[in-house]
C-alpha cells in the first residue's frame, strides 16, 4: 500500500482505539485525545490524492473510514439545532433573564493584562465567575475594576468572583495534579453549593484517576456547580457517567462548536460546566477572546427548586 493510505489508515485505527477505550489508560488516553476533526481533515485530504492520482479504491476506502470522524464531529461530539428554551418550576417567563448567569474561563495568568480581562468580563455581567491560572494578586485589581456586587475569594490558583456570599470554603484536593475545592455561594436567598476544579495539563499524567476522584466529590458533597479547567474532553470515562441528576451545560442546552482549547482553533472541549439537578440550565455558549488560549464559558441558569433547597 502506499504510504499516503498507509498513514491515513494507521491514524484512522489510533483514533478508534481512542474512541472505544477513551482515557482508561494513559496510552489511549493520548488516543483519545487525537481531535476528530483533525483525522477527518487528514483522510479528506489524502483520498483527494489518491484521486488525483486515479487510485480510485484507495480513495473510496479513505473516504469510507473518514465517515466515522465525521460521524464523530457532526453527531457525537457537537450538537447543531437550538435547543427548547426550559422554563423552571417556578413558571419562569422565557423572556425574562436568567436567575444566574455564571462564567469559567482559564485567564492564563491574565497575558494582555487585567485590564483586558475585565474588559471582556465587565459586559457578562456574571453573578458567578470562576477564573482559573488566576494567582497572585492580579485577580484583586480585577476585582477593582469589575466593582458592582462581586467578591473575590481566592481559591490557590484559582478566583471565584460572587455576588452575594461565599464561605465554608473546603479544600477536597490541593496537590500538583488537581485542585479541587468546594464553597457555598449564599445568593438570591438560596444557598448553592459550587465545585470549583483544575486539573493539569500534562499529558504525561493519567487523567481517568483523577476524573474518578472528581466525580466522588460530587457524589459525596452534592454541588449544585461543578466548573473549571478539567483539561479533559467532556466525553472523557469518568465525566460521561455522572451521578444521576448531574448533566453537562453543553449538553443540557449548548449549541454549535463545543472545543474550547485552543481559542483561536479549538479542537477539545478540556473546559466544563457541570450543573446539578437543583439548577435549570436556561443556555450555555462559549465566547473566543484574544487574551486567552480558553474559550470562556457562559452558563445562564435558573432555580429550579423553592428558596429553601439547594445544597447548604
Amino acid at each position: 500500500m502506499p504510504l499516503g493510505p498507509a498513514v491515513g489508515l494507521t491514524l484512522f485505527a489510533v483514533w478508534a482505539v481512542g474512541q472505544l477505550a477513551r482515557d482508561r489508560t494513559l496510552a489511549t488516553a493520548w488516543a483519545f485525545y487525537l481531535p476528530s476533526v483533525v483525522v477527518l481533515v487528514a483522510l479528506l485530504l489524502l483520498a483527494i490524492i489518491e484521486v488525483m492520482r486515479r487510485r480510485w479504491r484507495l480513495a473510496g476506502l479513505l473516504l469510507a473510514v473518514a465517515l466515522f470522524p465525521a460521524a464523530g464531529v457532526l453527531v457525537v461530539e457537537n450538537r447543531w439545532l437550538p435547543r427548547a428554551v426550559p422554563v423552571s418550576p417556578a413558571g419562569s417567563e422565557t423572556g425574562r433573564r436568567a436567575d444566574l448567569r455564571v462564567i469559567a474561563w482559564n485567564a492564563a495568568d491574565f497575558p494582555r493584562g487585567v485590564e483586558r480581562a475585565a474588559a471582556v468580563l465587565r459586559p457578562l455581567d456574571a453573578d458567578l465567575v470562576l477564573l482559573s491560572e488566576a494567582p497572585g494578586k492580579p485577580p484583586r485589581e480585577l476585582a477593582r475594576q469589575l466593582a458592582g456586587d462581586l467578591r473575590l475569594t481566592a481559591v490557590g490558583s484559582m478566583a471565584l468572583f460572587a455576588r452575594g456570599e461565599l464561605s465554608d470554603l473546603e479544600w477536597l484536593a490541593r496537590e500538583g495534579e488537581v485542585q479541587a475545592a468546594f464553597v457555598r455561594w449564599a445568593v438570591d436567598g438560596r444557598t448553592l453549593g459550587v465545585l470549583a476544579v483544575n486539573v493539569i495539563s500534562s499529558p504525561r499524567v493519567p487523567r481517568d484517576p483523577l476524573l474518578q476522584r472528581i466525580v466522588a466529590m460530587i457524589e459525596s458533597h452534592d454541588p449544585d456547580l461543578v466548573l473549571g479547567d478539567f483539561n479533559s474532553p467532556r466525553r472523557s470515562r469518568a465525566l460521561a457517567l455522572l451521578p444521576a441528576g448531574f448533566r453537562h451545560a453543553y449538553d443540557a442546552s449548548g449549541t454549535g462548536w463545543s472545543s474550547t482549547w485552543p481559542a483561536r482553533l479549538p479542537l477539545l472541549a478540556i473546559d466544563q460546566t457541570i450543573v446539578g439537578p437543583r439548577l435549570a440550565v436556561r443556555g450555555y455558549r462559549l465566547q473566543t477572546t484574544r487574551i486567552s488560549d480558553h474559550r470562556l464559558q457562559v452558563t445562564e441558569l435558573d432555580f429550579a427548586v423553592p428558596p429553601a433547597g439547594g445544597s447548604g
